[in-house]
Order: structure tokens, then sequence, then C-alpha cells
């Protein structure tokens, strides 16, 4: 199995607080194609997306587990990764007119979705076209014709206009961020397991404590 691996910047929802910085895993796509469709929250399982992938000629960018601890925040920087969450980033394929994705998966169950508009904190070439200004704003605006007005927010770097977005979708959550922290993304988040990994990662992080890690780059920022 050959392994592709990519370093990401920071990923984090503004509401849920998850960060999709991975470990390093091999995960290749299945040989035959069966039918070319998107991966549902809460009901694809990661056997189920990679047979949608491999049918829709998509391709496997990079796999691992979330990390946790020091050096999250980056691929293959994390010691320690979350046996129980896989993520992958695939090329090809089409959420909300982006095409590069990172699909995150709890046992085995997608729960999260998320897209980089713009490479932050980084001096590796983008796998994907970052977005201006204005098609950051074509992007919101696309979203609002089709789940509704957002609740609009501002961090501290706002200005006088909002730059965090969140539909509230029932069961899910959705957010485009169009600032540097925490970096210009859209999240789609299943609120119950995102809930479910936020659990685990406390546990593993509780673990490693009681190990005597401390202190590690595991348990520097392990909280």
């Amino acid at each position: 199995m050959r392994l592709i691996a990519h370093r990401f910047t920071l990923v984090r929802h503004a509401a849920a607080a998850f960060t999709l910085g991975m470990t390093c895993l091999g995960i290749q796509l299945p040989a035959h194609a069966g039918e070319c469709a998107a991966p549902v929250i809460s009901k694809t399982t990661l056997a189920e997306a990679r047979e949608m992938w491999a049918a829709c000629d998509a391709s496997i960018v990079s796999a691992g587990n979330l990390a946790i601890g020091g050096g999250s925040g980056k691929d293959g920087m994390s010691q320690v990764g979350l046996e129980q969450v896989v993520l992958v980033t695939v090329a090809g394929v089409d959420f909300e007119g982006l095409p590069v994705v990172r699909y995150a998966f709890v046992d085995e169950v997608l729960y999260a979705i998320s897209v980089q508009l713009r490479n932050t904190f980084s001096r590796d070439k983008p796998l994907f076209k970052e977005l201006s200004n204005d098609e950051i704003s074509q992007l919101q605006q696309s979203l609002t014709n089709k789940y509704g007005k957002p609740r609009a927010l501002k961090d501290m770097g706002a200005g006088k206009k909002p730059n965090i977005f969140i539909w509230d979708l029932r069961d899910s959550e959705m957010t485009l961020t169009n600032t540097i922290i925490p970096g210009y993304q859209v999240n789609l988040v299943h609120k119950a397991l995102a809930k479910k990994v936020d659990a685990y990662r406390k546990a593993e992080c509780k673990r490693h404590r009681q190990k005597g890690d401390t202190p590690t780059p595991v348990t520097s920022v392990c909280v």
C-alpha cells in the first residue's frame, strides 16, 4: 500500500472546536467502481465513501488519524492520533462546488467535512485553488441561498463586517470562516458525533497524563 501524505494547516471549527490535523495512515480506493454519489454526514461509512470516490474517479491525497497534542495543527507532526477517528483528504469531488475536501470519520461513520479556502501559515504549495475575497463572498451567498440566512459573527480582526457565518442544519452545523484564525474554510459537522470525538480526545489526553507523560509534546496542549 502506497502512503500519500500532505501537510495541511490547522483546521478548527468555530463552534464545535475540532482539529483536523492528522497522523499518517495508508488508505487506497477499491479497484471496482460503485455509484458516484456524495457521502452523507452521520450516514455514510468509510467503506461506502471509498466506493463512492472510486466511482467518481476521485483520488485520495492523504489519510491519517485525528492528531492530538503538540504538533496536531499540521499533518504528520503530532506523535499521537486517535485510532477511532480517521481523516481522508480527497481530490476530484464536489462539496458545495469545492473539489479538494477533507472527510472525518468516527468509528467508521462520517461526522465532519472540511474544506480550506486559502493556504494559511504554510509555505507548502496548496493542492487546491485558493479563493479570492470575491469568490469567498460568492460562496457565502451560495450557502445562504441554499440553507437560509446564517448567524453572522465577528472575531477580533473582523472590522466592521462579520467574518464568521453559521448555518444551523438541525443535527449538523455549517460554518464559513473568512478569517486568518482559525483559517479560511468551510466546515460541516454533525453535532452529536463531534461530541463523541471530543470525548475520545479527552480520554486519550487523560490516559497520557496518567502515564506521567507530562510535559511531552502530547500533553503540552492536550486539555
